[in-house]
C-alpha cells in the first residue's frame, strides 16, 4: 500500500513499541525499522561489515544498535554514511508507519525538530 509518494505503509504506530524494530521488506529493500523514544527510523537491515540483520538487535543509547553477530555499533538517527549504513525516509501520518525505499542520499541530513 503507498500513498502516492514512493511511501508504504508498514503498520500501525502500537505494533512497534518503543525499544523496539522490525524487520520490513519494501520494493526488494531488506529495512530495519526502529522506534526509539517514539521515532522512527529506517535503515538497510544488513550490517555493513558481514551483512547480518540488524533488525531486534540491542538498541543503545543516542539511537544506536549493536549488531548482533559481530557486537558492531551502527547509528540508525545520523544521515552520515561514515558507517555504510544506508537509511530510508519514514514519516508517521494518521497513527500508521510509512517508509520509502530510496535511500536518503549521505548529503541530506534531516533537520532536527525543534520542540
Amino acid at each position: 500500500m503507498s500513498d502516492g509518494a514512493d511511501f508504504h505503509d508498514i503498520a500501525e504506530i502500537e505494533a512497534i513499541p518503543s525499544g523496539t524494530s522490525a524487520a520490513i521488506q519494501v520494493e526488494g529493500e531488506r529495512i530495519a525499522l526502529f522506534n526509539y523514544e517514539g521515532q522512527f527510523f529506517a535503515t538497510q537491515n544488513a550490517c555493513p561489515h558481514m551483512g547480518a540483520s540488524i533488525a531486534g538487535g540491542p538498541m543503545l543509547k543516542g539511537g544506536r544498535v549493536r549488531c548482533m553477530l559481530h557486537g558492531w555499533v551502527l547509528d540508525f538517527n545520523d544521515c552520515e554514511d561514515e558507517d555504510g549504513l544506508r537509511r530510508f525516509p519514514v514519516k508517521v501520518e494518521e497513527g500508521r508507519v510509512l517508509v520509502c525505499p530510496k535511500a536518503i542520499p549521505s548529503d541530506q541530513k534531516p533537520i532536527p525538530d525543534e520542540d
